[in-house]
């Protein structure tokens, strides 16, 4: 894949790379993904847990070569029990967003933008989450993070307690610098590729 030029919008950003994913293929998507997880489970899930620990996670749209969390989802139930996990569902006004418990068995099924939703809604507590794992399009070397641009996810992210984990999951390596970060951008503190663990400070 071509790197975009040095410096741009994430008008820009959010172009290149949407046709970037586009062109990967199904079985390196898969491929991918699972190495994303195993750095997931090996960087955050190594040590002491705490007491109580909530996941929020996204599940893949289907048809849209995001990276597949199924994978993270599957290995929890299995052998990390004590991790409850939430997944994100738009409301109604198509703007804000609240988190749904994902329970192990419980069917889901395309909500709004075809992001998947447990087909029977349990509220997940923001209170308790550890990690949030983002969707991304691109990020940069600074932690800032191209999203698809509709908000949902800088405006969740206001609500929560600045020590969650905001772990951005990335097929592509750091992009160029995002020239246009605003206000209401909240920073990654840590970004897993098929390659690399990239990691910044805690920040507000």
């Amino acid at each position: 894949m071509s790197q975009p030029g040095p410096g741009q919008t994430k008008a820009d950003l959010r172009r290149h790379y949407l046709a970037a994913r586009r062109g990967l293929a199904a079985d390196w998507v898969q491929q991918a993904s699972q190495a994303i997880a195993d750095r997931f489970f090996a960087e955050f899930l190594a040590g002491p847990l705490p007491e109580n620990a909530w996941l929020h996670l996204f599940l893949p749209i289907a048809g849209q070569n995001e990276v597949d969390t199924w994978p993270i989802v599957r290995r929890c139930w299995a052998e990390w029990p004590q991790v409850s996990l939430a997944v994100p569902q738009v409301q109604p006004d198509r703007v804000t967003m609240r988190q749904l418990a994902l329970l192990p068995g419980c069917p889901v099924a395309p909500g709004p933008f075809g992001v998947p939703v447990p087909a029977q809604p349990v509220p997940a507590p923001e209170a308790s989450l550890a990690w949030v794992l983002l969707p991304l399009l691109s990020f940069d070397e600074r932690g800032y993070r191209v999203g698809y641009g509709k908000g949902h996810y800088d405006r969740f992210l206001a609500r929560l307690d600045p020590q969650v984990q905001r772990i951005g999951l990335s097929l592509f390596p750091a992009g160029p610098p995002v020239l246009d970060p605003d206000r209401y951008d909240i920073r990654l503190t840590a970004c897993l590729t098929p390659d690399k663990v990239w990691r910044w400070p805690q920040v507000e």
